[in-house]
């Protein structure tokens, strides 16, 4: 970044390609990386949905053809936003499945980022004429959040480095 803070990132269909400890990494990563009041706009197939043939290509690893999406976690409302909260982003859902199945969607705009696989821009959400499908029909949208890192955290890397937290340790073993 050039030594200055980022105005947004954006990630669509990409953690889901990581295990859950690498994206905690890229969350703590982008969170030091971001100036305050930024936005990491993510987006991820949603494990809440209740279709069959859409979990099975969604789905953790590969096909037994070896195609595949070599999905290493399929993520939910319930699991992926709490790992950003934890290294201290405030998370603005957008869109997502509830455990029931349950479509949820917030007004967004597409300037902290253009999202393909959501509910209005996602063709296959469509039919032929243009109207949206009933919304048991619509498969093609995501877990999709803004992580934001809060105005009032103006530290530049909030986190210690691996040298203060050794430091750390000694001194609680001590």
């Amino acid at each position: 970044f050039g030594g200055d803070p980022a105005e947004g990132l954006m990630a669509e269909h990409v953690l889901e390609h990581l295990t859950p400890m690498q994206v905690l990494f890229v969350a703590a990563a982008s969170f030091a990386f971001l100036r305050p009041g930024a936005r990491f706009r993510v987006a991820v197939p949603d494990a809440y949905i209740k279709d069959e043939s859409y979990q099975l290509y969604v789905r953790a690893g590969e096909m037994p053809s070896g195609l595949g999406s070599n999905h290493q976690v399929v993520w939910s409302v319930d699991t992926l936003p709490d790992i950003f909260r934890s290294v201290g982003f405030q998370v603005q859902l957008l869109e997502y499945r509830d455990l029931e199945g349950k479509f949820h969607r917030a007004g967004f705009h597409t300037k902290h980022g253009m999202i393909e696989r959501t509910l209005l821009t996602d063709r296959r959400n469509r039919e032929r004429d243009g109207r949206l499908k009933n919304e048991s029909s619509m498969l093609w949208t995501s877990v999709l959040f803004d992580a934001i890192r809060p105005l009032d955290c103006t530290d530049p890397y909030p986190f210690p480095s691996p040298a203060a937290a050794e430091e750390e340790e000694e001194d609680a073993a001590a």
